[in-house]
């Protein structure tokens, strides 16, 4: 069993997969900034119905990104159904295309779409993942002054999800991720223990893993949190499950 999904998006990444290297590394620059991103890799599993998850994924995210390459604007399938469906799901009052340029010029552009051409887009050549992440979260009205400063942030590489993890450590019901002072992220877990059905475990940023009943783990994760920002770490995001609300930190 993998993490739930949340009930929204802040934004669904469109993309041409030859630019999959460039989205990977704004997405985990997303990620550690608390962002929820509706990236192919991220939420697609095998089996999964494309256009179903697809239309889901648009209709539940309140920006959709569209990097706009040379790759992007050979009009594949995909691509050329999540924007058309993106541009359906707009209103008068509602702009939810945030344009991206990557590696495109302005001609090549209006070739494709005039209609975007006109749209203010930013541009990948000028603005780094960590500029397009402050953007978004003023989109979102989320960034305030010193909530986020731009020095600390930093791609970070994705937490551990793959099945073998999951079933060493036990599957995945809670995380709080921070930002250290060095401008690193740290990870706080709850996980159900793999040992006893009843139990879950806590395993702290310096490794150390903590097991017990719900309750007691909720408690020590709420005065483990405290701890972390007394000590300085800021909280990046968190993620916690509707099953288990004692360990919820929202």
């Amino acid at each position: 069993m993998g993490q739930p999904e949340p009930q929204t998006w802040d934004v669904f990444i469109s993309h041409a997969s030859e630019d999959k290297s460039y989205v990977d590394e704004v997405h985990r620059t997303f990620v550690a900034a608390g962002i929820q991103v509706w990236v192919d890799k991220g939420v697609l599993r095998w089996g999964d119905r494309l256009r179903s998850r697809i239309d889901d994924g648009l209709k539940r995210s309140q920006y959709v990104i569209v990097v706009l390459s040379k790759a992007f604007l050979r009009m594949k399938k995909w691509t050329e159904y999540e924007l058309d469906s993106a541009f359906a799901l707009e209103t008068v009052k509602e702009r939810r295309i945030l344009p991206l340029w990557h590696g495109i010029t302005h001609e090549e552009l209006v070739e494709y779409s005039p209609g975007l051409s006109n749209r203010l887009a930013l541009d990948s050549n000028k603005q780094s993942p960590t500029d397009l992440a402050n953007e978004l979260l003023i989109l979102l009205k989320r960034r305030s002054e010193g909530a986020f400063p731009v020095a600390e942030t930093v791609p970070i590489s994705e937490p551990p999800s793959h099945a073998t993890e999951e079933i060493r450590k036990g599957e995945t019901v809670a995380y709080a991720w921070y930002w250290t002072k060095d401008g690193k992220v740290a990870g706080l877990y709850i996980r159900k223990s793999p040992s006893n059905a009843d139990h879950f475990t806590l395993e702290e940023p310096d490794g150390t893993v903590h097991e017990g009943s719900n309750d007691e783990i909720a408690s020590k994760y709420v005065t483990t949190d405290m701890k972390l920002r007394s000590d300085g770490l800021r909280r990046s995001s968190v993620m916690s499950s509707g099953d288990y609300p004692e360990f919820d930190l929202s």
